[in-house]
C-alpha cells in the first residue's frame, strides 16, 4: 500500500495537486496523532481490565472444579433414587398381587357362600336373597368364573358356576311363573294380587332383566286398565265425563304408583319406558269414551246444522254440549301435562346419569320420540278432533246467545236506565271465555277470545250503533228526538218523549258495555294466568294479543257514545240554549246605577233560564247514568259557554253593564255547577275574561293585565274556535254616558 503511495505521488507534476496532496497527508497525519493519544490515555484503564479478568480466570477454575464435585454426587443420587424406585416398585406389585390374592379369596369365599346360600333360599322360597345371590353371582369377575369351573373339572367335583347358573334359570323361570300366575289372575285389581306382582317385578333388575321386568308390569297395568274398561256403562244415559275422568284417573294413578317403583328397583329411563308401552291401552280406553260421546251425542249433524246458517238453534241445547266437552277436553289436557311431566323428568334424571358416567343396565330412549310422545298420540289427535268440534259449535252458541239477547232487548220500553241486553250479552260473552279457558287449550281459547271481540264489534256494537247513526245522520230524526223544544219541555209530546228515553238508554247501555268490557279483559287475564300457568312464554303472548283485541273495541264503543251525547245535547239542549240567550237581550246591557240598584242581583233573563234548564237537567239526570250524566252537562255547558261567548261579542255594554253580565255569568256558572261535580267552570273560563275585558275603562289595563299578571292566558289556552276580538275604539259617547264598542282588531296586536 505503501508503494501504491508513493507511485501515485511520484507521478504528480502539477504545484497545486501536489499542495493539495500534502494537506491531505497531513490531515490524515493529524488525525492519527489523535488516536494515538485516546489510546495512551485509555492505558492505565485496560491494564485495570486485564488484572481483572486474570483475578476471575482464578475464580473460574475453582467454579468448574465445585462443579464436577457437584455433578458427581447427583450420579450417585440418581444411582440411589432409581434403585429405591425399582424397590418400591417391586413392592407395589407385591401388594397388587396380595390384594387380587385377597380379592380373589373373598370372591371364591363368596362364589361358595352363593351355592350354599341360594339352594337354601331357593329351598325356602326366599326369592329376595336368592335374587341377592343371582346378583353377587353375575358381578363376579368371569375370568374367576372360568378358572372355578376348570378346577372344578379337574377336581371332578361340583362345579359351582353349573350350580348358580342353574339356580339363575330356576329363578328366572319362578319370576316369570309367578308374574303369569298374577297376569292371568281374575282378579287383578286384588290388593294381595297387586302386592305379589310388585314383590316379584322388582327382582327382575336384580338378576339382570330390566326390560323383562318392565315388560312384565306393562303387561299386568295393561290387564287392570282393560278390566275397568271392560266394566264400563253401555247405556244411552252415560255420563262421558265420569267414564273419562275414572279411565285418565285410573292410568295416571297407576303412573303415579309405580313410577317410584321403577326409579328405586329400576333406574333412570324405565319409567318413561313404561308410559310409551301402556300408552297404547291406556290412550285406546279414553279414545273409545271420545269416540261413543261423539255417536252418542250426534255432534258431526250438530256441526252441518250449525253450519247451515238457515237453521234457527236454541242456545240451551248447545250449552249442555258444550259443558260436556269443555270438562272431558280439561281432563284430557290436565292428563297430558301430568304424563309429560313424569317423562321429562324420567329422561332428565337419565340424561344426568349419563354424564356422570353411570351407564350401567340403562335403556337407550332417543329423547326426540320420547318428548313427542304425547303430542303425537291417538289420545291427543282424538282431543284435536273434539276441540275443532267444540269451536264451532261455541261460536255458534255465542253468535245464537247475543242473537237472542238483542231480539229480546226490551229498550224502547224499559223503565229502567239501562236494557236487558248489555246483562245478557256480556254475561254470555263472559261464559264463552271462561269455557273455552277451562279447556287448557291455546288454540281453542284464542279462538273464542277472537269471535268474541268480533262478536262486539260486529253484533253489539252494530245494534246499539244503528239509533247513534241515525239520529246523527238525519236532522228531522233530530228534531223527533228532542221535540221542539224551544216552546217548552212541558209540550213535548209522549211520542217524541219515547224516542229520547229510548235514545237515553241506548247511551247508557253504551256506558255501560264499557264498564263491562274493562272488567271482562281484567277477567280474563286472571284466568288466563290461573288455567295456562303451564304455558310457554309464546302462548301467553298469543293470549294476552287475543285479551288485546277484544280491549280495543273499547275505542270504538268510546267513540259511539260521545257521538251520542252530542247528538243528544244538540237536539234536546240547543233549543233550550237558544231561546235562553235569545231571552237573555245582549245588546241591551247599557246599565247605568240606577238600573243597577233597580235590578238588585242577576237579570230576570237568567232566573228564567235556571228554571228552562233545571227541568232539562233534571229530566237528564233520571235518563242517564252518573258517567253518562257527567258527559252530557258538560257539552251542554261548552255549548252554553259558546252560545253565549257568541251573543256576547255582539252586544253593546257600559261599564256597569259589562260587570252586570259577569255577575249573571258567574251566577249561571254557580248554577250548572251546584248540579253535578263535573269540571263546570274550566267551560266558562273565555266567557268569564271576556266579561273583564269588556270592564275595563281603558285598552291599556288590558295589555298591563295581560302581560304584567298574565290574566288572559286562557284565551291562548282555550282556543278551540276563532278568537274573541274586543273592540279598543270608542266610537261614540252618549249624552247618558254610556260607550259603545266594535268588533275590531285583537288587543295584542296593537
Amino acid at each position: 500500500r505503501l508503494e501504491y503511495q508513493l507511485a501515485s505521488v511520484s507521478v504528480l507534476t502539477d504545484i497545486q495537486a501536489i499542495h493539495a496532496r500534502l494537506q491531505k497527508t497531513k490531515a490524515v497525519e493529524a488525525q492519527h496523532d489523535r488516536n494515538l493519544l485516546d489510546l495512551i490515555k485509555k492505558k492505565s484503564h485496560m491494564q485495570a481490565r486485564i488484572s481483572t479478568v486474570r483475578g476471575v480466570q482464578n475464580h473460574l477454575q475453582q467454579l468448574s472444579q465445585r462443579s464436577q464435585r457437584l455433578s458427581e454426587t447427583i450420579q450417585s443420587t440418581c444411582a440411589l433414587a432409581e434403585n429405591v424406585s425399582s424397590k418400591v416398585r417391586e413392592l407395589d406389585e407385591t401388594k397388587s398381587r396380595l390384594s387380587d390374592t385377597l380379592q380373589r379369596v373373598d370372591d371364591i369365599i363368596g362364589l361358595r357362600e352363593c351355592v350354599s346360600g341360594i339352594q337354601t333360599a331357593l329351598g325356602d322360597s326366599n326369592f329376595e336373597q336368592a335374587a341377592i345371590y343371582i346378583r353377587n353371582y353375575l358381578d363376579f369377575d368371569p375370568v374367576l368364573l372360568e378358572s372355578e369351573s376348570q378346577g372344578a373339572a379337574e377336581k371332578d367335583g361340583p362345579k359351582a358356576v353349573e350350580v348358580l347358573e342353574l339356580s339363575h334359570q330356576k329363578l328366572n323361570r319362578l319370576l316369570d311363573e309367578q308374574m303369569h300366575m298374577a297376569l292371568t289372575s281374575p282378579q287383578v285389581h286384588d290388593l294381595d294380587v297387586i302386592a305379589q306382582a310388585h314383590r316379584f317385578v322388582k327382582l327382575y333388575p336384580m338378576v339382570k332383566r330390566h326390560i323383562d321386568g318392565v315388560n312384565k308390569l306393562c303387561a299386568f297395568v295393561q290387564r287392570q286398565i282393560e278390566e275397568r274398561a271392560n266394566q264400563s256403562d253401555e247405556s244411552e244415559e252415560r255420563d262421558f265425563v265420569t267414564e273419562i275422568t275414572a279411565a285418565l284417573e285410573g292410568v295416571a294413578k297407576h303412573v303415579g304408583d309405580e313410577a317410584p317403583l321403577l326409579e328405586t328397583a329400576f333406574g333412570p329411563g324405565y319409567t318413561a319406558l313404561f308410559i310409551k308401552q301402556i300408552q297404547t291401552v291406556s290412550d285406546a280406553t279414553a279414545v273409545d269414551v271420545l269416540k261413543h260421546y261423539i255417536s252418542t251425542r250426534k255432534l258431526e249433524a250438530l256441526i252441518a246444522t250449525v253450519q247451515d246458517r238457515a237453521v234457527d238453534l236454541d242456545p240451551r241445547e248447545l250449552d249442555s254440549v258444550l259443558a260436556e266437552v269443555t270438562m272431558m277436553l280439561a281432563r284430557v289436557s290436565l292428563y297430558n301435562r301430568f304424563i309429560r311431566h313424569h317423562v321429562v323428568s324420567d329422561l332428565s334424571s337419565l340424561e344426568a346419569a349419563v354424564e356422570s358416567g353411570d351407564q350401567d343396565n340403562l335403556p337407550d330412549l332417543d329423547r326426540h320420540e320420547y318428548d313427542n310422545l304425547v303430542r303425537v298420540s291417538e289420545l291427543t289427535r282424538q282431543a284435536y278432533v273434539l276441540t275443532s268440534d267444540y269451536i264451532s259449535l261455541e261460536e255458534a252458541f255465542l253468535r245464537a246467545s247475543v242473537a237472542k239477547a238483542i231480539d229480546v232487548d226490551d229498550a224502547k220500553h224499559c223503565a229502567a236506565l239501562t236494557s236487558t241486553v248489555v246483562d245478557d250479552v256480556f254475561f254470555i260473552l263472559a261464559k264463552c271465555a271462561r269455557r273455552s279457558a277451562l279447556t287448557t287449550n291455546v288454540d281453542s281459547t284464542c279462538a273464542m277470545f277472537n269471535h268474541i271481540g268480533n262478536t262486539l264489534s260486529d253484533d253489539v256494537l252494530t245494534y246499539l250503533k244503528k239509533p247513534v247513526d241515525k239520529a246523527t245522520s238525519n236532522k228531522l230524526s233530530l228534531k223527533a228526538l228532542g221535540g221542539r223544544l224551544v216552546k217548552g219541555l212541558t209540550t213535548q209530546s209522549s211520542e217524541n218523549s219515547n224516542e229520547t228515553d229510548y235514545f237515553c238508554v241506548i247511551l247508557n247501555n253504551l256506558a255501560l258495555s264499557l264498564e263491562y268490557m274493562e272488567r271482562l279483559a281484567s277477567d280474563l287475564h286472571g284466568d288466563v294466568r290461573r288455567s295456562f300457568a303451564h304455558a310457554d312464554d309464546t302462548d301467553r303472548t298469543k293470549l294476552q294479543s287475543c285479551i288485546a283485541s277484544i280491549d280495543d273495541n273499547t275505542r270504538a264503543f268510546e267513540r259511539t257514545l260521545t257521538a251520542g251525547l252530542q247528538c243528544l245535547v244538540k237536539s234536546t239542549a240547543v233549543p233550550s240554549i237558544k231561546a235562553a240567550i235569545d231571552a237573555f237581550e245582549f245588546g241591551s246591557y247599557t246599565y247605568d246605577e240606577h238600573d243597577l240598584r233597580e235590578m238588585d242581583g242577576v237579570c230576570a233573563a237568567v232566573v228564567n233560564a235556571r228554571e228552562l234548564f233545571e227541568e232539562l237537567i233534571e229530566e237528564r239526570q233520571g235518563s242517564l247514568l252518573e258517567h253518562n250524566f257527567s258527559r252530557w252537562i258538560l257539552l251542554f255547558a261548552e255549548h252554553l259557554a259558546s252560545a253565549m261567548e257568541a251573543a256576547a261579542c255582539k252586544g253593546a255594554y257600559t261599564h256597569l253593564g259589562a260587570m252586570q253580565l259577569e255577575r249573571d255569568v258567574r251566577a249561571m256558572t254557580a248554577f250548572l255547577t251546584s248540579r253535578t261535580d263535573a269540571a263546570i267552570r274550566d267551560k266558562f273560563t273565555r266567557l268569564s275574561q271576556i266579561c273583564t275585558v269588556l270592564a275595563v275603562e281603558e285598552v291599556v289595563s288590558i295589555v298591563h293585565w295581560h302581560f304584567r299578571f298574565n290574566i288572559l292566558m286562557s284565551f291562548l289556552a282555550y282556543d278551540c274556535r276563532p278568537m274573541i276580538c274586543i273592540t279598543i275604539t270608542k266610537l261614540q259617547t252618549e249624552p247618558s254616558g254610556h260607550c259603545q264598542f266594535k268588533i275590531s282588531r285583537p288587543f295584542w296586536q296593537l
